[in-house]
């Protein structure tokens, strides 16, 4: 009966028009000969389920080459997307809140419901939260109604509003007393899956802790109200990787194979191309800062990539050119110059990128593609870094916002195996150290992008946070750059038009997604409605989202007669200073010649 339960629920809500809901909807949802509810169990299982893939989606289709954390080939690293996609988007987020809002109607005046409804309104406001600071303005208030068929969109700020408080509520309200989720997929324990109602309360404090500093360039006031409750209550939050918070994937078909398995490990149509990479300017970050997570995030590259480099030999008295291997490289959205490089100034006698084939890039490390892998949502290094950030705004804590940043590396260290001591040693790192700076850090290949880090407390807290939010913070880096900017990105050399507002050649970083066309022809005034919220950009991906932090960005005419200067300084001296530290590390070389001096 159960597994008939859950069929019937999938089979209907696919049924429903997303962009306005069936007047006959609760007529169909009902049988009338059997059974005329279903239990939140199963209503809350399907929805998580089905919004982990969702999320996985999302993050291969926009979040991971936002984030520049991630590399992935086709049109998303173009900063393209399909109106087929955007439509899948809109219509699987939806379908996903229909079944989670069910929950609360079918249950909300009856006894014994009470967690399982506070529940549903935590994992509603955190899939909220991803498509606003995605979308900006959407249906929030009347999403997924069954009783109108025009669904008007509630402002940006109002819905971050209205977060917030659903999650404030859930915090106070929830009772470890009362009735519990079993079985409970995220947080069940034991054999029967029974539900930790204290687990649910801390994801809704690290949410609204999340949530509160992204809205603080447009609701300063709500962000630090929320922010300084949270700190108050610290004792709710992660307290180690003990507590990490994640979904796993796992049975005995590929149908509930993790996401990313079966897209880029089960699927071999999947063209090597598409696949997911290490990213040229996370490679370059890790090299000016020596980082040994390097190895964690990243394989080396499947055919042999080759640096020429001038090293000195072992008594320092000559010099020599030594063509060496290099054992990671990661890989730029794209090697396209976009005539930059015909600039006047520009500089391309040494382009390190030239020729190379996609097996000479790191793909990411195949310990994130696990058929039986997890998806992440909440992790310690990333809740340390918010509460750094926290406590350098002023909105308390119980250590200084020094404490919680080293707090975050050591964290980082620990989740992916390495030592205390390596960790030690990094945070000694200049631009790493508190108080320190490092102004001559690598750039990117192009130069048009640096890495260095200033003595800027907000600086070091956000490039730590991107660096130890790899893969599982895809969507929260693309937030955090947009707020701060203390993150330099190089443009875009090979954009899709779309990304450019109809302008080819040259993009910034997208501001937000493109509604879906499905909206403009069958929820046309709601549609036009929320346009007009987004101010004068209109709906195209450079329009600025409330939550984001204008910027002096150049103009697609202002990077086109940009110079490039190709260097290959972020591969130099891989090994050391010496023939005998390339000897030594047993890499493949060959040496060219003697540097006259």
């Amino acid at each position: 009966m159960k597994k008939e339960i859950i069929i019937l629920l999938i089979s209907v809500i696919f049924c429903i028009p997303f962009t306005g809901c069936t007047k006959d909807f609760e007529e169909i949802n009902r049988n009338k000969h059997e059974f005329n509810e279903i239990d939140p169990e199963y209503q809350m299982s399907s929805a998580i389920k089905k919004s982990i893939n969702w999320l996985a989606y999302m993050n291969a289709k926009l979040y991971r080459s936002y984030s520049h954390q991630i590399t992935i080939g086709g049109d998303e690293a173009n900063y393209g997307s399909s109106i087929s996609d955007v439509n899948t988007i809109w219509k699987d987020f939806y379908s996903t809140i229909y079944m989670l809002k069910s929950i609360e109607r079918d249950h909300k005046d009856k006894e014994g419901y009470d967690n399982r409804i506070l529940i549903s309104q935590i994992w509603q406001s955190y899939l909220f939260f991803i498509q606003t600071t995605t979308f900006g303005a959407i249906p929030y208030t009347h999403a997924a109604d069954p009783t109108t068929t025009v669904i008007p969109y509630d402002k940006e700020t109002d819905i971050y509003a209205g977060i917030l408080e659903t999650l404030k509520n859930a915090c106070e309200k929830l009772d470890p007393g009362k009735d519990k989720l079993i079985p409970d997929i995220v947080f069940g324990i034991g054999d029967k899956k029974e539900g930790d109602i204290e687990r649910w309360r801390s994801f809704a404090y690290c949410l609204r802790l999340k949530i509160a500093l992204e809205i603080q360039n447009v609701l300063p006031d709500l962000a630090q109200e929320h922010a300084t409750d949270v700190m108050a209550h610290e004792t709710e939050l992660l307290s180690s990787n003990n507590d990490n918070m994640f979904v796993q994937w796992g049975g005995s078909n590929s149908t509930e194979y993790s996401w990313y398995y079966e897209k880029y490990v089960y699927d071999q149509t999947t063209s090597d191309n598409s696949r997911p990479y290490f990213s040229h300017l996370m490679f370059v970050y890790m090299r000016s800062y020596p980082d040994p997570r390097m190895e964690k995030y990243a394989q080396p590259t499947e055919v042999p990539f080759y640096i020429q480099d001038t090293l000195y030999d072992a008594t320092y008295t000559m010099r020599a050119v030594v063509r060496y291997q290099i054992p990671y490289n990661g890989r730029p959205k794209t090697t396209q110059m976009a005539g930059l490089d015909d600039n006047e100034g520009s500089d391309t006698d040494n382009n390190p990128m030239k020729s190379l084939a996609s097996t000479q890039f790191s793909k990411i490390n195949t310990d994130f593609l696990n058929a039986d892998g997890k998806q992440i949502f909440m992790w310690y290094s990333d809740v340390c870094f918010m509460k750094a950030e926290a406590a350098q705004k002023g909105y308390g804590g119980s250590k200084s916002a020094e404490q919680y940043y080293y707090d975050g590396i050591d964290a980082s260290f620990a989740q992916y195996g390495l030592s205390q001591t390596q960790a030690t040693t990094y945070k000694e790192l200049d631009g790493v150290k508190w108080g320190t700076e490092k102004m001559d850090a690598h750039p990117d290949f192009r130069k048009l992008a640096y890495t260095n880090i200033a003595n800027d407390p907000m600086q070091k807290i956000i490039v730590q946070r991107w660096l130890a939010g790899y893969f599982y913070g895809a969507h929260d880096a693309w937030c955090y750059i947009r707020r701060t900017r203390l993150i330099d990105l190089p443009p875009h050399l090979n954009p899709t038009k779309l990304a450019v507002g109809g302008q080819t050649i040259v993009a910034n970083l997208p501001e937000r997604l493109h509604y879906p066309n499905d909206e403009v022809k069958y929820n046309n005034s709601s549609y036009n409605a929320a346009v007009a919220t987004l101010g004068g950009g209109g709906d195209i991906t450079p329009t600025y989202l409330k939550m984001a932090l204008p910027y002096n960005r150049k103009s697609s005419d202002e990077w086109r007669v940009t110079p490039v200067y190709l260097n290959s300084e972020a591969w130099f001296k891989w090994y050391g200073y010496t023939i005998n530290d390339v000897i030594n590390a047993g890499a493949d070389y060959q040496i060219i010649g003697i540097v006259e001096e």
